[in-house]
């Protein structure tokens, strides 16, 4: 687990974050896009369960989330 910087934990698999929730420091236990609880099937890699803590979103969804907003006009001209 990787400190957080507001104090906590922050899960780097699902393992960790099973250990963080049965001890009821779990800040997030489901995203709150899908509202699916964290598990391996919406959250795979460590970064992906660091940010279930941190944005309280499963890893799917923050990667759709992000995919959107990069085909969203920037409003920039590109060169």
């Amino acid at each position: 687990m990787t400190p957080s910087i507001k104090g906590g934990w922050l899960p780097e698999s699902f393992e960790e974050f099973e250990q963080l929730r049965s001890r009821g420091q779990a800040k997030e236990a489901r995203c709150f896009m899908c509202g699916e609880d964290f598990g391996p099937g919406n959250t795979r890699s460590s970064w992906g369960w660091r940010e279930t803590q941190i944005s309280g979103t499963c890893e799917r969804c923050f990667d759709e989330l992000m995919a959107a907003g990069d085909a969203q006009d920037s409003g920039v001209d590109q060169l």
